[in-house]
């Protein structure tokens, strides 16, 4: 058997396969101190290092392990690369853990010696030395909590360079520490490393910085926040909202998980660890307020360009909030679903956003959502026929409430990377026909109904891809036959709930809307523009007959409802490509245009004091907005010299001339 040199006079080693690696990784390090060690070389003999390990037993082990310790080191703090530092570190870890781990003290010591005494040393050496520390409080970091003042302040130097990476490496380790200790460490430790993460690592100018941080803070939550206090645990939740917004999406994930992670130590005084590592023999006072304040808050709050990536990173932490502990998961029965069926239709709508987000953080869940939305309004739809009094009010509002989440799962369900169920566009629609066709006699009801109904249907065109309703395109054209067709004032005479018909009739235009834009815009090409253009044309020019009717009968308390209408159907019009196809009616939407009614433009006055809520969020648009009105600034207008009649007057009918202008300019 071939020998290995033995030290001071002793046996000679016998040279093993992990023998002969370690002593190929002696050369390389020696050799180093002359030429820089080639990264591809010391990768490949690290690999077979980690493979010899795995294979050779504990007393081979024993007998390379000094060498291959002291040897790894070396590598280390000469500057490796990244995949070489993570093998070395790995390797310095599986020696200890399947030799002789006495040697952990020594090592941990060692390492923490050399960051000490070197006060700038190479920035790539400064990141191994902390990764392979890191790696060691992994594994034995109870053995060894002791250490951990020195390594914060150790953490707190290395915070100080200008590389990223250290600074990354300097919060792994950290990570790594927090964790392996599992909160037995001296409180001042746990205060000093709550201070770096806080005043540094959280609002580092590098992302890969703030990920580290973010990390750090979901391992101060997993091991029961030591050593913190309530007001540490809401300022790191605070912290944790604040890089929702963030504009890199690893970042938004990792304060996201966070965030779930703290929220549900800070309402479980259980799980929360004392100073000296003792767990609270008496409860804390809980965080009754802490959902409130950290997730149902921000979410209701959220709006301008990063309301979305908020909502969604929000959605995100109640994920990690119910997963921990297992007791918390009714939370979202409690409050998010129970808000379904909320007497507020804002509320019910900010519901079903919430419940959409999560479909997006967790795509398996979208197909047992949809089949419990769709049984959930079939039997609803049988509840609201006998039901009278404060009961039938309850029903009604969760039928919407079902009816929206439905819509919004519908409107994401595309987009999402598992797809969606296949029977999801056929049963959604056969349900939003039912609605439609066969709406209950009572007409409190049956109005809930056909709105539903059509928000269902509105959803389903501007999210789907037309082949799934193509073979049924006529079938859906047929459903505006009735509001839109025929005789307006046969039609109106029959309406008790003037503002209510009215609102049904704005979501109806939203369908139209959405149909034009899958269906009729892409075939226009010519004046007829296709065989679906001419129903379309004659719902439209229906709407306007309605519109036109109900306004000169001044009917009291419809003003708002109708102005909405009124928006709808202009905007209808706009969503057709051509406006030659609708010339005939170019003097009575002049005419409307000519009569001051509330418009997008008043949106852009929320920002005033005095708000009322506005009109409801439409859950199948991608940028969704949620805001109030301003009462004082915001109410009926009704003079020609409103800010709102003069801007409605001029973007409609400048709307109007540019594309008559552009056609005619064609035409010639």
């Amino acid at each position: 058997m071939a020998k290995g040199g033995g030290s001071g006079g002793g046996e000679p080693i016998p040279l093993s396969r992990f023998g002969a690696l370690v002593a190929q990784l002696e050369s390389v390090v020696a050799s180093a101190r002359q030429k820089p060690p080639d990264a591809l070389l010391c990768f490949d003999l690290l690999s077979e290092l980690s493979s010899a390990i795995d294979e050779a037993p504990k007393e081979t082990i024993q007998l390379w392990q000094r060498k291959c310790e002291d040897a790894l080191q070396s590598l280390l703090v000469l500057g490796a690369r990244r995949p070489v530092r993570r093998l070395a570190s790995s390797a310095m870890g599986r020696i200890i853990e399947k030799g002789d781990a006495i040697s952990v003290y020594s090592r941990a010591g060692t390492l923490q010696g050399w960051l000490v005494d070197m006060k700038r040393a190479e920035p790539m050496a400064c990141a191994g030395a902390a990764q392979c520390l890191g790696e060691i409080y992994r594994l034995f970091g109870r053995k060894i909590t002791a250490g951990l003042i020195e390594t914060s302040s150790i953490v707190a130097r290395l915070m100080k360079y200008h590389e990223d990476f250290v600074r990354q490496d300097a919060l792994l380790l950290l990570e790594n520490a927090l964790e392996g200790s599992g909160g037995g460490g001296a409180a001042a430790a746990y205060l000093e490393a709550f201070r770096i993460i806080m005043r540094g690592g959280v609002s580092d100018k590098s992302f890969i910085v703030r990920v580290a941080a973010a990390r750090c803070l979901k391992a101060f939550a997993n091991i029961g926040g030591p050593g913190l206090g309530m007001t540490d645990l809401d300022t790191s939740m605070t912290s944790c909202v604040k890089g929702l917004e963030d504009t890199i999406s690893s970042v938004r994930d990792s304060f996201a998980e966070a965030l779930g992670a703290i929220l549900a130590l800070s309402v479980n005084p259980d799980a929360q660890v004392m100073k000296g590592g003792k767990k609270q023999s008496a409860p804390a006072k809980k965080f009754e307020d802490g959902v409130q304040k950290h997730l149902i808050l921000p979410f209701v709050k959220a709006h301008g360009a990063n309301a979305k990536k908020l909502r969604i990173g929000l959605a995100l932490s109640w994920v990690f909030f119910l997963q921990v502990p297992s007791e918390f998961k009714d939370v979202l029965d409690n409050t998010v679903v129970a808000a379904l069926s909320h007497s507020s239709a804002h509320v019910r709508v900010e519901a079903a956003l919430t419940l959409r987000a999560l479909a997006e953080v967790d795509p398996t869940c979208v197909g047992g959502l949809v089949s419990y939305g769709v049984t959930t309004l079939h039997a609803l739809r049988e509840t609201v026929s006998f039901d009278k009094g404060k009961n039938l009010n309850l029903e009604l509002d969760l039928l919407h409430g079902q009816a929206t989440v439905l819509a919004a799962l519908v409107a994401i369900s595309p987009k999402l990377l598992l797809g969606y169920p296949a029977r999801l566009p056929k049963s959604v629609l056969e349900l939003s026909k039912k609605m439609l066709n066969g709406f209950s006699r009572n007409p409190v009801a049956a109005i809930a109904e056909r709105e539903a109904g059509w928000l269902l249907l509105a959803s389903l065109l501007a999210s789907m891809p037309k082949e799934e309703l193509e073979d049924q395109v006529f079938d859906v054209l047929l459903l505006w036959a009735a509001p839109f067709t025929g005789n307006p004032e046969s039609y109106l005479r029959h309406i008790q709930d003037w503002a209510s018909e009215l609102r049904v009739l704005s979501v109806a235009i939203e369908a139209l809307t959405a149909f034009i834009r899958s269906f009729v815009y892409p075939i226009i090409t010519t004046v007829d523009g296709g065989i679906l253009l001419n129903p379309v044309l004659a719902y439209l020019g229906g709407a306007l007959s309605l519109i036109s009717s109900l306004s000169s009968k001044q009917v009291p308390n419809v003003k708002s409802a109708l102005d909405l209408f009124t928006t709808r159907t202009l905007m209808a019009y706009k969503s057709l490509s051509n406006p030659v196809v609708y010339k005939s009616e170019h003097q009575q939407m002049l005419q409307l245009c000519s009569s001051p009614f509330r418009d997008s433009f008043e949106d852009e006055l929320r920002a005033f004091d005095g708000g009322f809520d506005g009109f409801l969020p439409c859950v199948w648009d991608d940028e969704i907005n949620s805001f109030p009105q301003a009462r004082s600034l915001l109410g009926d207008l009704t003079t020609s010299t409103d800010m709102s009649y003069t801007a409605s007057v001029a973007l409609s009918l400048g709307c109007i001339h540019r594309r008559l202008f552009h056609y005619d300019t064609l035409a010639l």
